[in-house]
């Protein structure tokens, strides 16, 4: 819990019977200065708000252009609308850091820092706008508002308030386009709901997460957090008692000697340095291959005459740089430190990618066994699983979002080895799956927990 004092209270959220449940107090050292907080115990899985977009892009991440980020496409589509729909827009965003250009609203450290960084897309912005043009001041303003508030979804003036914490209490869940009713380009078609992940005491701060994916070093969220955010890390945002699997600074691999996990790798303290930047560079090539993964996903472009289960094959390939990866890791950090969660998770995207590929591009050579060559792809995807949901119920909250996909991915997996090839689950997992009594025991168990997930967040 922020043990700083606010010194204003200027909104309030409500319930559905109208209770006051949390309210926005300024005057926090952190950010913009205000922050949400409960005013009464907020339970797990309690929706404090859905709130529309003031505006999104048209097209998603599809409307971004060439060699721009998100936050500029974001400035650029608004600075594109008719002049009404501009002003309403900035009327919406007056409240949000930075309130304007001066030294009393932005840090000049920061100004000059953000000057510098969007020289060339401030050009690009003033040429692009719709007449009239708005004044320069005012277009980095809200370039500034953007970058600092806005969400890869949209800008939302609400969820702009919260706070950045590496352990949150809540999580910002993206709507489809019409889940709520938007409709065109002249409402507001992205909507989100912000829900409770683990129980928050009446006087606590509320927060989500800025970071994707949250799984990274603690030296890479510093990075990420100042790059986009213009602000350092607090000790109150990631401190935790088991902070130690979440970070790569020295101090922090240290403590990975220090602990009894049979599985942490001695790592001799003269050489910390050097293994900080090589988890850094290891983060680097997960985050690389989740780029190309994502690029198959998109493009669906495949060798149809190549089986997606062959490691010649784009998506077999990328399964192969994922456990190469993930070997790696384990060597330097153990398989338990967090970025070990997104390397699995990684290595489950790149075997669903050859799942879907088999689906569209089927091979039925004589020589190929593909039922047999799809069950060994989902023994990959159950043990990759099973290692996220072992590492994530040491730092999550039971009842947290992330650890409900990772155990619908169990699920997935089970059903399709219950259904198809049991045999090849018992082989695979003779120790605990070993008939098929055992299987349905935990596919049951999985059943039951995913259905109380679903009544979370629904």
């Amino acid at each position: 819990m922020r043990a700083w004092q606010a010194t204003e209270v200027s909104q309030q959220l409500r319930d559905e019977d109208g209770e006051v449940v949390a309210e926005l107090r300024r005057g926090l050292e952190v950010g913009g200065g205000r922050g949400w907080f409960a005013t009464v115990a907020l339970e797990t899985g309690t929706r404090l708000y859905t709130e529309r977009a003031v505006w999104s892009l048209p097209d998603g991440l599809d409307s971004v252009e060439s060699g721009e980020s998100v936050h500029v496409a974001l400035t650029r589509e608004m600075l594109q609308r008719p002049p009404e729909q501009r002003h309403g827009i900035l009327q919406q965003l007056v409240g949000l850091y930075p309130l304007s250009l001066a030294p009393q609203h932005i840090h000049p450290h920061v100004l000059q820092s953000c000057e510098q960084r969007h020289q060339q897309n401030m050009a690009q912005l003033m040429r692009q706008q719709t007449e009239p043009p708005l004044p320069q001041e005012v277009v980095l303003c809200l370039l500034l508002k953007v970058q600092l508030n806005a969400f890869y979804s949209g800008a939302y003036v609400k969820s702009s308030l919260l706070n950045h914490s590496c352990r949150p209490n809540c999580i910002k869940l993206a709507l489809s386009p019409d889940s709520d009713g938007g409709k065109g380009r002249g409402s507001s078609q992205r909507a989100s709901s912000v829900f409770v992940s683990r129980p928050i005491a009446a006087g606590e701060e509320i927060t989500i997460s800025y970071l994707i994916p949250c799984e990274q070093s603690l030296e890479r969220r510093r990075q990420q957090l100042q790059e986009q955010h213009c602000f350092d890390l607090q000790e109150s945002c990631y401190a935790g008692p088991l902070e130690e699997i979440r970070g790569s600074t020295t101090a922090e691999i240290e403590d990975l000697n220090d602990r009894d996990a049979p599985t942490a790798p001695v790592v001799d303290k003269s050489s910390t340095s050097s293994a900080m930047q090589q988890l850094l560079a290891l983060e680097d090539d997960i985050e690389k291959l989740e780029r190309e993964v994502e690029q198959l996903e998109t493009t669906g472009c495949a060798d149809a005459s190549i089986s997606p289960f062959d490691s010649s094959s784009e998506a077999g390939g990328f399964a192969q740089q994922a456990t190469a990866l993930i070997g790696q890791l384990k060597d330097l950090v153990g398989d338990s430190h967090v970025v070990y969660v997104r390397a699995n998770k990684c290595l489950i995207r790149c075997c669903q990618a050859q799942l879907i590929q088999n689906e569209m591009f089927p091979v039925r050579s004589s020589g190929s066994n593909s039922l047999d060559d799809e069950a060994q792809v989902r023994v990959a995807i159950l043990r990759a699983a099973e290692q996220m949901y072992s590492i994530q119920q040491q730092y999550l909250h039971e009842a947290a979002y992330d650890i409900a996909l990772s155990l619908d991915v169990l699920h997935e997996n089970f059903e399709w080895f219950l259904g198809r090839q049991p045999q090849a689950l018992f082989k695979a997992f003779p120790d605990r799956y070993s008939n098929f009594a055992a299987a349905s025991k935990m596919d049951a168990t999985l059943r039951k927990n995913l259905k109380a997930f679903d009544s979370l967040y629904r």
